[in-house]
């Protein structure tokens, strides 16, 4: 975009569309200074502190969008989008924002009735984007292909989708694809929105290890007479694909705790208070002793992983009443012993299921919060994997992404990858800053004799 004035522009604050009622947006970017002198320091010393954004945006009083945004007002992660040019393909400034402010009502006698709100980033700063669609659509179609950021192994894919108008009864489902050309020879579906029959707003981040550069939005409608006008701003960054790695590598008999990780954490913790159970053995970690409620009990230090990463681990089962697997989105409470009652923790974890014979298996996602299962699916029932789990094992992995679960194994070792059933989204994502570490998943005394290696955390940092 050429240095010129204002005109044409986009103001888009959750389900509301503001450009016709707006006359001044002020969007600023800011950092506080923070005091940080010291009785060492000859002169003031300052740092820079989290950074953030604000907007202001005054104008003329809308009757049909106030009551909206005076039901939002204190609402926390409202997209919204800034688009100096209303046309595709053109910067789009987007944030998660609390509403702080409203004056629905402003002016003198004779004069227009004003309105004006600010808001506030509620988390991070802006992104700096695209308009990669806005358009009232009636039928089923794509948006126009963007390249955007070419490069780089890695992908932060953060998007802000509005809803600005709705038909009744009728519905709303759109994607957002990606490929490796303009055609889209193959596409792949990177996000998905929840699907929509109202006025509303959703914001979407996904974090993936891929070399795609071009992107396009992609919708469906269904009903009687659909009509739906929306707009979508996107930004695919490049990131540094990071990971966390741990091979059991270690003298034999070492204890979890005493054993350092490979790479991207500093160590595990087994809170168990003795008997300790789970020991090197020829370079793996082994379960020597069950315990029923261990699933509570592994996890890596520090917390690393946030939104969007894969976790796997090579799994051998010790037999068919086993029930291991991993652990994710977890809070650091540990449990010091098996029955400890006062310890509540907060875990994501996937498991399998082996009661139906040694090449089956069944792929469980669950949920706990204060140790109490508060969701479990069995995703893909008696699976066959065509080998003897319980001699050539299964590299069992998860793919997770806001509040999607994608299960998925290869071969012992990696190969050839297979999702098991169709990815889940929980209800509660414990996307809150608290629940960022990982572990290992033990269901009791079945674990006994059970081996885990090559553990490893992709995510983009």
């Amino acid at each position: 975009m050429a240095i010129g004035v204002i005109e044409n522009a986009r103001l888009l604050v959750g389900g509301y569309d503001l450009s016709g009622a707006m006359n001044a947006v002020n969007l600023d970017e800011l950092a506080p200074l923070l005091e940080a002198t010291t009785v060492a320091d000859v002169g003031k010393a300052r740092k820079g502190g989290m950074a953030g954004v604000t907007l202001a945006a005054s104008g003329f009083c809308d009757p049909e969008i106030e009551p909206g945004l005076a039901a939002g007002l204190a609402l926390t992660d409202v997209p919204v989008s800034v688009v100096p040019v209303d046309t595709e393909g053109e910067l789009a400034y987007f944030f998660r924002a609390l509403l702080a402010r409203l004056e629905p009502l402003g002016g003198a006698m004779d004069d227009m009735a004003e309105m004006s709100i600010d808001a506030e980033s509620s988390q991070g700063e802006a992104t700096r984007g695209i308009l990669c669609a806005h358009r009232t659509v009636t039928a089923s179609g794509t948006g126009t292909a963007f390249e955007v950021d070419p490069g780089g192994s890695g992908r932060l894919v953060t998007a802000a989708l509005h809803i600005t108008a709705a038909s009744a009864s009728d519905t709303l489902d759109i994607v957002i694809e990606s490929a490796a050309d303009e055609a889209f020879t193959s596409a792949t579906t990177r996000l998905t929105f929840a699907q929509a029959s109202a006025v509303g707003y959703e914001w979407g981040s996904l974090a993936h290890v891929g070399t795609d550069t071009w992107w396009r939005v992609k919708w469906t409608v269904a009903g009687t007479s659909p009509s739906f006008t929306f707009a979508v701003t996107m930004f695919a960054d490049t990131a540094a694909v990071g990971t966390a790695s741990d091979a059991f590598t270690d003298t034999e008999n070492k204890w979890i705790n005493n054993h350092t990780p490979d790479a991207g954490f500093t160590s595990w913790i087994e809170g168990m208070n003795g008997p300790n159970a789970l020991f090197i053995s020829s370079n793996k970690l082994k379960c020597t002793a069950g315990f029923n409620f261990g699933r509570d009990h592994v996890l890596a230090l520090p917390a690393l992983e946030d939104d969007g990463f894969e976790l796997f681990a090579d799994i051998v089962p010790a037999g068919n009443s086993a029930t291991p697997g991993i652990k994710f989105r977890c809070d650091d409470q540990i449990k010091t012993v098996w029955n400890d009652s006062a310890t509540k923790s907060d875990f994501m974890g996937l498991y399998l299921g082996l009661g139906s014979g040694p090449t089956l298996a069944t792929f469980n996602v669950a949920r706990y919060a204060d140790s109490v299962q508060a969701e479990n699916y069995a995703v893909a029932s008696s699976v066959n994997l065509g080998a003897d789990l319980y001699t050539a094992g299964v590299r069992l992995g998860v793919t997770v992404a806001g509040a999607t679960v994608q299960a998925w194994s290869e071969p012992y070792g990696g190969g050839t990858r297979t999702n098991r059933g169709s990815a889940k989204t929980m209800l509660v994502t414990y996307l809150d800053g608290l629940h960022r570490q990982f572990g290992l998943w033990r269901g009791g005394n079945g674990e006994i004799n059970t081996t885990w290696d090559n553990l490893t955390l992709t995510y983009l940092a």
